[in-house]
């Protein structure tokens, strides 16, 4: 640990239920872009990531008395606020001395939001760079550009911040992350910012509708910085919006090839239907140069919830680019949207045959997972859920983290409803991924025994590989589970006495198989009204007491509810 006081330290915030049961854990490349910009310009910074096995409140209070840090900087994601707001107290409880400034898309968005959950000194909208350079040295909070701070009871917003060159910026040194080598990070780097897209569900376009690049050959020098210092034989491209610019990825194409893309290592990116479809030239360029893995967005097998969404996607073209990238050997990863615009009986049989075909037409290289809508503050859905014939029943989203439990329900599906349905489409999706995989011949097979040691077994055709049959696997991921609690300081296999100030958090999926009861996938019964009660806001973001009240239960009722999800093995603990 150093021993130089900070001017700075930044806090990445784990949201809900990451790490565990994680394949790959991705730096926090916003943070660490902004630290390392700052170190050059002589702002003593250090980040700090929760998610790491040392991360515990007693060993955080340590590290502010050594530190002493003058300010404390947040990333506030829609998943983490609440954790968010409960290491800021702490902050001022242990370091009163320093003051709070928050960030991130949801503070951007929902700036009134966040003063109110969490009272920082100030919040930076938009890029952190420039304002925060600017806080640093600022006497009065009224001369940085681009943040939103008290004055008086109200909330003043500074005239915004230049948009910073991205060519203006350092690689980003991720040796600033505290005890970076313990954590297993997968080397990542961005192309860009901004999406001029509007996706109905999405936050993106919020934060930045304007694409800014950086140059190609800084983005290869980040890339080769990132894997010198993270190592690993994979890279993952973050961008939104990968495949937007044809000429660029072309280029980068040819660049990451001459540092042994394909060769030395693999990458990750994501790409839009639209542009792989009417640039075929692109999928094989990706292909040679290294690419093995592409997460392209679907939502939904409807045309009109398509429309809905504005995703402007063609369904033929769909399938098209995944018959396409079979041939090429690139494993494909897509999500199908539960509790969605419009949901109805019709919409969900229209998301089943459509992923039946998507699947058949992938030949095993295609994983479609399913996840449920989250409605996020400023989103047009977020902000209109009528005008998509939607009914948001926990407009705060305590019941889930990383879009794993429903918060919506229709006109024509109630939330249990459309939990159920989900359900049933994640076991048919598992038996007819696993029969066309068992389908495919001797290469394929060995393609995805090669492809474990490069990308982990995220991916359903690698997880065939692993595992007989699909029931063999829950059990196995809440092992992992609870084996990454029992690691760590910040979680815990049982509360105890401490259990009222302690969140629970799920390591099971919400499933309901039969009658109206939550039926956890790897259980042999249904839980009961009040286990499954409290099942359901077990998402890692409020205490068991907070779950009382929102249930409106007793908090000894909880209590034994608790202890029999515990003896189930059903929920681990966070400590912040």
């Amino acid at each position: 640990m150093p021993s130089t006081t900070l001017d700075l330290l930044l806090v990445y915030a784990e949201a809900g239920i990451s790490p565990l049961g994680q394949s790959m854990l991705l730096p926090p490349l916003g943070l660490v872009t902004m630290a390392s910009f700052l170190q050059r310009e002589g702002v003593r910074v250090r980040v700090l990531d929760t998610r790491h096995p040392m991360f515990s409140l007693p060993w955080f209070a340590d590290y502010l008395a050594e530190m002493r840090p003058r300010w404390v900087g947040f990333n506030v994601m829609t998943d983490s606020l609440f954790t968010v707001a409960r290491l800021a107290q702490f902050v001022r409880s242990h370091s009163p001395q320093s003051r709070i400034v928050c960030g991130g898309p949801h503070a951007t968005i929902d700036g009134e939001g966040v003063f109110a959950a969490i009272d920082p000194d100030a919040i930076v909208r938009g890029d952190g760079e420039i304002p925060l350079r600017e806080l640093m040295g600022a006497k009065n909070l009224a001369e940085v550009h681009g943040i939103v701070h008290r004055q008086g009871r109200g909330l003043s917003f500074t005239e915004p911040a230049d948009l910073i060159s991205l060519d203006d910026l350092p690689s980003p040194d991720f040796t600033l992350i505290e005890g970076m080598n313990e954590l297993g990070y997968v080397p990542l780097a961005v192309m860009g910012r901004g999406c001029p897209y509007r996706c109905a569900f999405c936050a993106a376009p919020l934060l930045s509708p304007r694409v800014r690049y950086r140059r190609v050959d800084g983005v290869i020098r980040d890339i080769e910085l990132a894997r010198s210092t993270l190592g690993g034989s994979t890279v993952k491209m973050v961008d939104d919006t990968f495949t937007l610019d044809r000429v660029r990825l072309l280029d980068f194409c040819k660049r990451i090839t001459a540092i042994g893309g394909g060769r030395d290592f693999s990458w990750f990116a994501e790409g839009r239907i639209d542009r792989l479809a009417r640039h075929p030239e692109m999928l094989p360029a990706m292909r040679d140069a290294g690419l093995r893995s592409l997460q392209i967005g679907i939502e939904s097998g409807d045309a009109r919830v398509l429309t809905a969404y504005h995703k402007d996607i063609d369904l033929q073209e769909t399938l098209d680019v995944i018959e396409r990238c079979a041939r090429l050997g690139i494993f494909t990863h897509t999500n199908i949207i539960f509790g969605g615009p419009f949901e109805s009986e019709e919409t969900i049989a229209a998301n089943l045959a459509f992923a039946e075909q998507a699947v058949e037409k992938g030949r095993g290289f295609l994983h479609v997972n399913s996840v449920f809508l989250s409605p996020f503050p400023g989103t047009e859905i977020g902000l209109h859920p009528e005008r998509f014939d939607l009914r948001i029943i926990d407009p705060e989203l305590t019941r889930t983290a990383n879009f794993e439990n429903a918060v919506t329900e229709s006109t024509h599906l109630s939330r249990r409803e459309i939990i159920r349905h989900r359900s049933h489409f994640v076991l048919e999706m598992r038996r007819i991924q696993m029969q066309v995989v068992r389908a495919q011949d001797d290469a394929f097979q060995e393609l995805c025994r090669s492809a474990l040691a490069q990308m982990g077994a995220f991916h359903f055709a690698l997880l065939a590989q692993c595992f007989p049959d699909m029931e063999s696997i829950a059990p196995l991921v809440q092992q992992a589970y609870l084996d990454d609690a029992e690691a760590r300081p910040a979680y815990r296999r049982v509360a105890g006495d401490a259990w009222r100030e302690c969140i629970p958090v799920r390591t099971l999926m919400p499933f309901i198989r039969e009658g109206d009861l939550l039926h956890p996938e790897g259980l042999s019964q249904p839980l009961s009204t009040i286990e499954g009660d409290v099942f359901d806001v077990a998402a890692g973001k409020i205490t068991s007491l907070e779950i009382a009240a929102r249930i409106g239960a007793s908090p000894n009722a909880v209590r034994d509810a608790l202890a029999s999800l515990e003896e189930k093995n059903a929920i681990v603990y966070r400590t912040f």
